[in-house]
């Protein structure tokens, strides 16, 4: 494949396809009542997943990976420890606390 030069990459600029900023999706419609309304949802969640929110929010940041992502082993072994759940529990109970999370 043939690498493009800088004139190249210029006309594709000037002669691109524009679109309005409306329909890009930068402009965010967020209120302050739409922000009071999710942490009201947050807040409702049961107890066991405000448990596991909490112990997740407070993990240092080394429990995490490059990409952001918890490393599952040692969140299950803090939350074991923390709790006293066993696997299947903190699995039910991460199960449910992502399925709250995603119905926002």
């Amino acid at each position: 494949m043939k690498e493009k030069d800088s004139i190249e990459h210029a006309a594709d600029v000037y002669f691109g396809k524009w679109v309005p900023v409306e329909d890009a999706g930068l402009i965010e419609h967020t209120t302050p009542e739409t922000i009071l309304l999710e942490k009201d949802k947050i807040r409702a969640l049961p107890r066991e997943c405000e448990i596991l929110k909490n112990i997740l929010i407070d993990l240092p940041e080394e429990m995490f990976l490059l990409n952001g992502r918890v490393k599952r082993s040692l969140f299950n072994k803090v939350v074991k420890k923390k709790t006293g759940w066993d696997s299947d529990r903190i699995k039910k109970v991460s199960d449910r606390l992502k399925q709250s999370l995603e119905s926002y």
